[in-house]
Parts: C-alpha cells; sequence; structure tokens
C-alpha cells in the first residue's frame, strides 16, 4: 500500500516535493483513476500556494466546487495548462488525502498542493414532443456540442434543471448506456426517450449563465408558487 498512487497522471512540476501518502489510500486512488469516481472522470491540479490564497469557494460537506475567483491563483494555473474547474466539480483529494477534514486542512495548511477534482457528469433524460428537435450540434468524432438551439428539448431541459444544464463545449459520453458514437446517433433517431450524459467540459463567460461570478443567478419564481423562499444554503468555504 506504500507504492505511489495514480501513476499515470501527468507527471508532477520539476521540483515538486514528494509527500508521504497516507497508508490506506493508494489502492482507492489507482482504482479512482483509473475508473473513475462513479464513471466521473479526474484530472489535476498543482498549486505553489504560498499566500494561502487558492481563489476557490466550495461547500464544506460535499466539497463542490460553487466558484472560481477570476484571476485567482486557480484560475490563473488552469488558463495556463488549458483545464478548466467550474461550478458543479468536486475536490476528490487534496495531497492524496480524500477525507473531507483532511482534504480541508490541507488546503488550508500547505502551500504546495496537488488537487485531484472530479468533472460535473450530467444525466439528462429527455422525451421527445412533436415538433421539437433535440437541438444539439455535436462534432461527428468526439460527439462535443457545438451549438444549441433556442426552441429545443435541449434547452427545455436547461431552463427546467438550470444547475444540470447542458452548454456548448460539453460532451456527450454516453445516449441510453451506449457509448460507441455511430450506435449512440442511431438510438437518438430511432428511441422516444433519451437518457444523455454529458461530460461538462469548458464553460466560457459568453455561454455561461454563470458569468465571471462562477455562480448561477437565483432562479425566478421556480416552483412557480408565488415566491416560496428557497431551500438555505449549505456552508460553504472561500480560500
Amino acid at each position: 500500500m506504500g507504492g505511489k498512487c495514480c501513476t499515470d497522471r501527468k507527471p508532477r512540476p520539476q521540483g515538486w516535493r514528494e509527500k508521504p501518502l497516507p497508508n490506506k489510500m493508494g489502492a482507492s486512488l489507482r482504482q479512482a483513476w483509473a475508473e473513475g469516481v462513479s464513471g466521473q472522470a479526474l484530472f489535476v491540479v498543482y498549486l505553489d500556494n504560498e499566500d494561502k490564497s487558492i481563489g476557490i469557494e466550495f461547500e464544506t460537506d460535499s466539497l463542490e466546487v460553487k466558484a472560481v475567483t477570476p484571476g485567482g491563483l486557480l484560475d490563473k494555473y488552469c488558463e495556463q495548462e488549458n483545464e478548466f474547474v467550474c461550478q458543479g466539480d468536486k475536490i476528490y483529494s487534496v495531497n492524496d488525502f480524500t477525507d473531507k477534514t483532511d482534504v480541508i486542512r490541507q488546503l488550508k495548511e500547505e502551500s504546495q498542493l496537488e488537487i485531484m477534482f472530479s468533472k460535473l457528469i450530467v444525466d439528462a433524460k429527455i422525451i421527445k414532443k412533436p415538433g421539437k428537435k433535440l437541438g444539439a450540434a455535436t462534432d461527428t468524432e468526439t460527439f462535443t456540442i457545438l451549438k444549441i438551439a433556442d426552441e429545443s428539448l435541449i434547452a427545455d431541459w436547461n431552463k427546467q434543471n438550470p444547475k444540470e444544464r447542458i452548454c456548448i463545449g460539453d460532451r456527450v459520453i454516453a445516449v441510453n448506456g451506449i457509448v460507441d458514437n455511430e450506435k449512440a446517433k442511431q438510438e437518438i433517431g430511432s428511441k422516444e426517450e433519451l437518457l444523455l450524459r454529458v461530460m461538462r467540459g469548458p464553460r466560457r463567460a459568453e455561454q455561461d449563465p454563470m458569468g465571471a461570478t462562477g455562480k448561477l443567478p437565483p432562479p425566478k419564481d421556480p416552483d412557480g408558487k408565488g415566491g416560496k423562499p428557497p431551500p438555505p444554503e449549505k456552508p460553504t468555504m472561500k480560500l
């Protein structure tokens, strides 16, 4: 159990200080990197956090990312490395620690941070309607979404599910459990009910209602009950 975990991830930066691994985490992290967490893709960022200011807000219970500060340390790293951390992604580990108490302690106390995130994956159930198209133009090879029509089934999904909206740049990774692109296209054309599994891609401000703040605007009477107060927000932490 004492070996190096996640051996196939991208190399640590030159001069990066190796840290002792928690005794019971090596195997689970290695498996997570190979298979993903509940089907989610993992990616790693490396930060030299000498000033103890990362530029991130996350829920302390779920470790779900709520916002990334524009121009902050994390945002600058992602821009340089062509990576993206978005609202809805989750912190999976920090310096190979996965327990949330350890994760928060590492983020607060350590100057060198190896943060593993899991990307947001949305399962969108779409039921076809007469006269309405699915409304997504995709790359023929990667199934990356290039355009979303305003009056479409996907646009309807986005209106009804603002926190799980499908955006330009996201990638369809399965349709009704089918991952082969050609077979998935046939499934879209032949079935009246579709379960789209979509992995989020880079969220650009001009495409994304979260904008520069990294947060969704409050919904306008989302339940149609004339101003019923929304549920209380979960505790978050800014670092």
